[in-house]
């Protein structure tokens, strides 16, 4: 299996498009299969997600930076957001 992947940022609609080849040969004759994906991912500032949490009626148990729960803050590669229904 090889894998593929290229992604494309738009600032003005804050999106990523992402397109990945997956090429993996058949069992028994070897022939090559081909396998396409493409995902739009919007991207979220921390303010929107904070907004689209209170406006769903959840409450905030966890912001990290990351899995292992580091405090969230400038540098963090992602937001990890735990929520709970009130």
């Amino acid at each position: 299996m090889t894998k593929l992947s290229s992604a494309r940022h738009d600032p003005a609609t804050a999106s990523v498009t992402m397109t990945t080849l997956f090429d993996a040969a058949a069992p028994g004759d070897g022939v090559l299969q081909r396998t396409v994906r493409v995902d739009r991912i919007q991207l979220r500032n921390v303010s929107e997600l904070l907004r689209d949490v209170a406006e769903a009626g959840l409450e905030i148990d966890l912001i990290a930076g990351d899995h292992q729960g580091t405090p969230f803050g400038p540098g963090s590669d992602r937001i990890v957001l735990i929520a709970v229904s009130v």
